[in-house]
């Protein structure tokens, strides 16, 4: 299994690149293109499962970054755009699976906020875009599974809410953008599990 790309013709289908050379599989999943550039996840053997980019050219689809050092894998996925940026989760086998971001370039590809500080997963989920922001939910160890926002930056990768307040989870589920509004299913301790909406300047309400 490899990256190959067509122009709906046959002599227009062809493999872009060996990536996991020989009879060996790359297994390249995750296809998210940006602008003429398609990012997706791939393992070259060596590196494990890891992001990589390509331009469709055999010498444009190159490894990102070898986010976990070695032969590991940092199994990168829920890749999301917003502008330029490429946000998705990756574990480094330093911070756990956390939110991360990427430009294109390896520099450029870091670690957004390790949410569950040390090795533990947060285990971003949901990832949803209203305006210039990642809405998601997470776990940061005290609060249980909450509504989390970022804007690329770790001051600004924040809890909105603890909805289901203490340690216990709300769990916000199936984030869904119409306009200005979030809307999302959750749980508190009053209501149960009900439809919950949230405007741009996050007030949360029941519907």
């Amino acid at each position: 299994y490899e990256l190959w790309k067509s122009d709906g013709t046959t002599a227009g289908t062809v493999l872009v690149k060996d990536i996991n050379s020989g009879d060996f599989d790359s297994y390249p999943n995750q296809l998210t293109a940006m602008g003429s550039t398609i990012y997706f996840q791939a393992s070259d053997g060596s590196s494990g499962f890891e992001l990589w980019k390509s331009d469709g050219t055999t010498a444009g689809t190159v490894l990102v970054k070898d986010i976990n050092s070695g032969s590991g894998g940092s199994y990168p996925y829920s890749f999301t755009l917003i502008g330029s940026t490429l946000y998705f989760v990756a574990n480094d086998d330093i911070s756990g699976y956390e939110v991360w971001k990427s430009d294109g370039t390896t520099a450029g590809t870091m670690l957004v906020k390790d949410i569950r500080s040390g090795a533990s997963d947060s285990d971003p989920a949901y990832f949803t875009v209203m305006g210039s922001t990642l809405y998601f939910q997470a776990n940061d160890g005290t609060n249980g599974i909450e509504l989390w926002k970022s804007d690329g930056t770790a001051a600004g990768t924040v809890m909105v809410k603890d909805i289901r307040s203490g340690a216990s989870s709300s769990d916000p589920e199936d984030l869904t953008v119409i306009g200005s509004t979030l809307y999302f299913n959750s749980y508190d301790t009053v209501s149960g599990r009900e439809l919950r909406m949230m405007n741009i300047e996050h007030t949360i309400t029941y519907n």
